[in-house]
């Protein structure tokens, strides 16, 4: 090829026009658009789960954990919002090294749904993206087609293989109107579960109310199971009450106590949470036993099964790491891995510990995970702290911060790290980074941020933004006798 064609060849996998004249239901039509024209390789990157996201229509083949092996139609774990922003953040990641420049043309800015707006808005920073606003009068509404032409039990398959992919948009537009049109108990259950993936917490309590509101029993069970769950970690700390929690789990449970089921023991494995909270782990250790013990009596030869008991040894697994049992927190690992060797938070989970507890055998296990581990921030930033003091841990925490969705832990890292080799104009050049993240940070991130701001300004000799700063911090924390020790050093 001679260098002029060589040049042009180049030129054309760099730059793409995206032309939109179709309306679906699916939160990424314009990511779809682009990925198939690219012909986009998702082994590369590791990820089943991101393919499922983007085309949920496809069979699910290929070595799958057993979350992402789960049967739509009963499926145990859902993505939560920020597990699919990682996965979008992983195909912004492989999209950016194909794209230089991206022209989208459409006829209407409403086209452009919740999931495309992600990617669009991680894919700016490396890719110039020009949007073009031209009236297309043969646009084509299949968004209509669906809803008027499809049967309540089809539209109901169809939000169910959204939500189970994780576009948590298109579900919540699907079984939103499938329950204002027909009432429905089972789609009431499922937009309550949909907005508790969206951490639309309140919303989610509403629906799941809805849902026990006819008194049947499996109504009462399922939802009180879920609400107990927004009470103890999934509501905003404010809204959370372990209390009540136990209330709807016992009410519950007293229903269905006289017979083994998956759903009595996954009640008592809610309780098990409660009791692990209120650091009763010993009893919580008996609890998870006695549900183990429990679930091998049911049809082991279900997926669905298999997945709960897995469930079941992890938690016993954080139980043996939380009060230091070393043996038994191995030995429940490899039970894990066993069970489900394909599901990376696993062996994060067991790294995590290792560096802690027998960090000699840290580097040899995590350099042994599979490969799309690779595609983890997590693992990068333990890497980064294995390497701590060296110039291995910039290279590490920055790769994890460049594969997260530039989220405050792996940006407080690299930027920490900075400044322990007092590389303050580095660090100086990482504080734009998370300008617009600023305001979802809960007080104790806001505090840190707060903190290695001031040093880097006072280490830069920035003594105005120094001060600002430190006034700023006090204001907001009066209390903090980091503050207070800065300003009266300061003095």
């Amino acid at each position: 090829r001679r260098s002029s064609d060589l040049k042009n060849f180049m030129y054309l996998e760099k730059k793409m026009q995206i032309l939109i004249s179709e309306v679906n239901v699916t939160s990424f039509g314009i990511t779809r658009e682009i990925l198939k024209k690219m012909d986009f390789n998702f082994s590369k990157m590791g990820s089943e789960e991101a393919k499922f996201l983007i085309f949920p229509e496809l069979p699910r083949g290929g070595e799958l954990s057993l979350t992402a092996r789960q049967s739509y139609d009963s499926q145990l774990r859902y993505s939560m919002l920020p597990r699919v922003e990682d996965i979008m953040k992983k195909i912004v990641n492989q999209l950016r090294e194909h794209l230089k420049i991206l022209d989208i043309e459409l006829s209407d800015l409403s086209y452009l749904s919740e999931g495309d707006q992600f990617i669009l808005k991680e894919l700016s920073s490396h890719v110039k993206i020009n949007i073009k606003i031209t009236p297309i009068k043969k646009i084509r509404y299949v968004y209509e087609d669906i809803f008027l032409n499809q049967s309540a039990e089809e539209l109901h398959e169809l939000g169910l293989k959204y939500l189970s992919a994780g576009d948590l948009w298109a579900s919540k537009k699907i079984f939103t109107y499938l329950v204002n049109k027909y009432d429905n108990r089972r789609d009431v259950f499922k937009l309550a579960t949909t907005y508790n993936m969206l951490l639309e917490t309140e919303k989610a309590e509403y629906y799941y109310n809805l849902y026990k509101h006819d008194g049947k029993v499996d109504h009462i069970v399922a939802a009180n199971y879920m609400l107990a769950m927004l009470y103890a970690r999934h509501h905003p700390k404010y809204l959370q009450d372990d209390q009540k929690a136990i209330v709807l789990l016992n009410e519950a449970y007293d229903l269905i106590k006289d017979k083994v089921t998956l759903e009595s023991i996954f009640n008592r494995n809610g309780y098990a949470l409660l009791l692990f909270k209120m650091g009763k782990v010993e009893e919580t250790i008996i609890l998870l036993k006695r549900c183990l013990n429990q679930i091998k009596q049911l049809d082991n030869s279900s997926s669905s099964v298999v997945l709960h008991e897995s469930v079941l040894w992890f938690n016993l697994y954080q139980c043996y790491v939380t009060i230091g049992d070393n043996s038994n927190s191995r030995k429940t690992f490899y039970i894990l891995k066993n069970m489900d060797p394909l599901f990376i938070e696993y062996y994060l989970e067991y790294s995590r510990n290792l560096l802690e507890t027998d960090v000699e055998n840290f580097l040899e296990f995590i350099e042994s995970m599979p490969h799309h581990s690779n595609n983890f921030a997590e693992k990068y930033s333990l890497l980064g702290y294995y390497f701590r003091g060296t110039a291995k841990s910039l290279e590490y925490f920055s790769k994890a911060f460049e594969l997260s969705n530039r989220t405050f832990s792996f940006w407080y890292d690299i930027t920490y790290e900075l400044t322990e080799f007092n590389l303050y104009n580095e660090a100086y050049n990482n504080l734009p980074l998370l300008n617009n993240k600023l305001y979802e940070l809960n007080d104790e991130d806001l505090l840190n941020y707060i903190l290695i701001s001031a040093e880097i300004f006072y280490n830069l000799d920035r003594l105005d933004e120094f001060k600002r700063t430190i006034e700023i911090g006090y204001r907001i924390f009066p209390d903090s006798e980091s503050i207070k020790e800065i300003i009266e050093n300061a003095e």
